[in-house]
This record gives C-alpha cells, sequence and structure tokens, in this order.
C-alpha cells in the first residue's frame, strides 16, 4: 500500500479472533481466581440485601392471601427461621426485618397499606423501637419511588448473586483486617464510626442466619464484639439525660394496630434474647417496666417476651446481640406455639 509519504508498507494479518480468544480466557482466569479466593474465606453465593431486593418482598406482603409478615430489627431477622416456621405452620413467612431499624417503621408501611390484612410479628429492640432509629430506612422511600430501571436491574443482577459470591463486594475481607489494626486517637479527638462486620448470610427469601465465622471463628467473634462495644459506647447518653419517652411510639402503635385489625389482620410483638453488655445496656437505658411492659398495657395485641418463658433462654447468641443459627431453629421451635397463643388471646 503506498503512503502520503511516498513509502510501501504493508498492513500485517491480525489473528483478532485469537486475541479475543485469549482475552477471554485470561478474564475467566481472573474472576475465577477471585471468586476461589472469596470461598475459601467462607463467604457463598448469597442474595445482595438491598433496597430493591427489600421491595420485592414488600409487594409480597400485599399480593398474598393471609400472609405472616414478620418486621423487626436484625433480631427478628436472624432468629426467626423461616423454614422451621413453615414447617410448623404451613406458611413461610414474608421477612421485612431490617438491620438497626425500629420495628415499628415496619409496622407503619403495613398499617397504611389499604390492601394488607395479613398477620405482623413485630420485632422489638427497646433501643430501635423507642427511639424510631432506622439505619436502613432508605427501603421505604425506594419502595414508594422505585423506578422500572431499578426494577429490572435488581431482576438481572439476581441471577448472577445465586452464582458468585465475589459479588458480595461491602464485605471486603480488607476493610475487615483494617478494623483489626490498634489505631489510637490522639486526646480530644472522637473514635470514627466502626462498621458492624458482617453478622449473617440469607438466602432469596430473606431467610438469614448467622454467617458461621462468627460462631466459629475465635477472632473474628471477639473482634465482632469489639466493635458493638464501641457502638454501645456512642449511643450511651451523656449523664443526666432523661431517658427516652415512650408515649409517643406507644401512641403510634395502637393506631397502627388498629388499623391493620380493622382490615381482618393481626398483630403480635415479640421481644428477642440479647445477652452480655447488650442486655445491660437495654436493662439500664430501656427497663422492662417502663418501656415493654407499658406497651403491652396499652396495646390491643398479644406479646410474647423471652424472660417469661424457660424455653426461649439459655441459647447461644456468639456476639450477645444474635443467636446462632442452631438455636434460632431451636427458638423458632419454642416460639411458634407462644404467637399462636398471644395472637388466640
Amino acid at each position: 500500500m503506498m503512503h502520503t509519504d511516498g513509502t510501501d508498507r504493508t498492513i500485517p494479518t491480525l489473528a483478532y479472533a485469537r486475541a479475543g480468544a485469549l482475552m477471554l480466557l485470561l478474564v475467566v482466569v481472573a474472576i475465577g481466581a477471585w471468586e476461589i479466593n472469596w470461598r475459601a474465606r467462607g463467604y457463598n453465593p448469597m442474595v445482595a440485601d438491598s433496597p430493591a431486593f427489600w421491595a420485592i418482598q414488600r409487594r409480597a406482603a400485599t399480593a398474598a392471601e393471609d400472609p405472616v409478615v414478620i418486621v423487626g430489627s436484625s433480631r427478628a431477622l436472624f432468629d426467626i427461621n423461616l423454614e422451621v416456621w413453615e414447617r410448623l405452620d404451613g406458611r413461610r413467612p414474608i421477612q421485612l426485618s431490617l438491620e438497626g431499624t425500629s420495628g415499628l417503621l415496619g409496622l407503619k408501611h403495613l398499617a397504611e397499606d389499604p390492601e394488607f390484612s395479613g398477620t405482623v410479628i413485630v420485632g422489638v429492640t427497646p433501643p430501635l423501637y423507642f427511639t424510631g432509629f432506622a439505619f436502613r430506612g432508605n427501603v421505604f422511600e425506594h419502595y414508594e419511588s422505585e423506578t422500572p430501571s431499578e426494577w429490572v436491574g435488581k431482576q438481572l443482577s439476581m441471577p448472577l448473586e445465586s452464582v458468585f459470591a465475589f459479588i458480595e463486594f461491602e464485605n471486603l475481607p480488607l476493610f475487615e483486617l483494617l478494623q483489626d489494626i490498634p489505631m489510637p486517637n490522639r486526646a480530644g479527638v472522637n473514635p470514627p464510626h466502626m462498621e458492624i462486620r458482617k453478622l449473617s448470610e440469607s438466602d432469596f427469601s430473606r431467610n438469614t442466619w448467622m454467617w458461621p465465622h462468627v460462631e466459629e471463628d475465635s477472632t473474628y467473634r471477639e473482634g465482632s464484639r469489639a466493635i458493638w462495644l464501641h457502638t454501645l459506647e456512642q449511643m450511651a447518653p451523656p449523664p443526666g439525660t432523661p431517658p427516652a419517652d415512650p408515649e409517643p411510639m406507644i401512641e403510634e402503635t395502637i393506631a397502627h394496630v388498629a388499623a391493620i385489625r380493622e382490615r381482618g389482620g393481626d398483630v403480635v410483638f415479640i421481644r428477642a434474647p440479647s445477652a452480655g453488655p447488650w442486655r445491660e445496656v437495654e436493662a439500664g437505658g430501656f427497663p422492662r417496666e417502663k418501656y415493654w411492659d407499658l406497651l403491652m398495657q396499652r396495646v390491643d395485641a398479644g406479646g410474647v417476651h423471652f424472660e417469661d418463658h424457660p424455653e426461649l433462654m439459655g441459647l447461644d447468641l456468639p456476639e450477645w446481640s444474635h443467636l446462632s443459627r442452631d438455636s434460632a431453629v431451636r427458638y423458632t421451635e419454642a416460639i411458634h406455639p407462644l404467637i399462636r397463643e398471644a395472637l388466640w388471646r
């Protein structure tokens, strides 16, 4: 070929197909190595519990006939095993509980839905329920404003999430290891917020259980406890601060329960086990007689408190706030008849 500079250069024939195949092979090898690395660390394919995925379950709660729906914080999420409940009850509950989020918000969302008329199990974690705290409160806004592209994106991502463990990117081991590096703060400097580690696994029905590393790896478990201690220190009110007023939350609860029962539904409240520093903080800052007992006296619904039933005590809480997987199975088997009795009463 003659070029403008008068030279004659031949353009070599390139093996595009071979180059493409080599590139594809390198990509497959890299993804495979990354996937093997994650699985070796104990990670498994699981659904990303995004607001879009919660919205799928929330729509199912309205569409289902006579559903059992669980709302609450992470204890209601971890501690009730959906497979066990389905075996005992014949119905698989719809799990709408949210980590670090007051169960009152989930109850409110269902009460304000004129199409919902099922049974609601409300988990009460006192520091969350009676303050209205909402770590994952964005899911309610997402549900109301979800775009078609967001819905389609989740539908496309779920098949990949069921195959690849590395998609669970928010729990990169690097960031977990960084939390273990002792970095004392200078005088007068507040410590940074410490993220809660990976504690759970779940399936595509949001059936959730404790991650085996928390139970089996003592170093990882102690690291998780250390982060809880840091969190509890940050939560502690200054000396002389009056306790949270339960009255607004109780009044709101009464209204939401009435709305659901008017449509033929029903509500029951549960107080799941806690241990160690978590139980100490809850007993000191949210004493039972001023919060849970008062709620049960005022609201027209039944309740089950773990302290009232020996079969709900003595269970394993590796990091003080959530039951181990085996204990969650036993807890579900024990609390199912108690919930049914509370609903009947």
